[in-house]
């Protein structure tokens, strides 16, 4: 329910970020911005499609509780048909002090993975 809610978002917000979240790497939108993490966990897989091509994937770098965006990595227009599947999450606190909420997303082939966020 959590995952529909956050694809429509994705789409009517054109939110950015698809992040690979581990230990070292994640996902995000703005090119050498920072911000610090508030959570990270691993979920049960979910799956969605996109509700809109607006948006994009992201690199986040982490280390220890900072994390660092780069620049888009993939750009949802390029991908009208994928489904993408949800596997970790983190909630990341900005330097203007909104949390976001992102998720560690792969197409189901594997080829394509990032982070995806949504203002929380």
């Amino acid at each position: 329910m959590k995952f529909r809610k956050f694809a429509l978002k994705i789409g009517a917000l054109a939110m950015l970020a698809f992040a690979a979240v581990s230990a070292t790497s994640l996902t995000q939108a703005h090119a050498a911005t920072t911000a610090t993490v508030v959570s990270e966990s691993s979920m049960t897989p979910a799956t969605y499609v996109r509700a809109s091509s607006s948006g994009a994937t992201y690199n986040i770098s982490t280390s220890g509780t900072t994390a660092t965006f780069s620049s888009a990595t993939h750009y949802l227009k390029n991908y009208p048909s994928t489904t993408w599947e949800a596997t970790k999450k983190m909630t990341l606190k900005k330097t203007n002090g909104s949390e976001y909420l992102y998720y560690y997303v792969t197409n189901k082939s594997g080829t394509v993975s990032g982070g995806s966020g949504i203002n929380i």
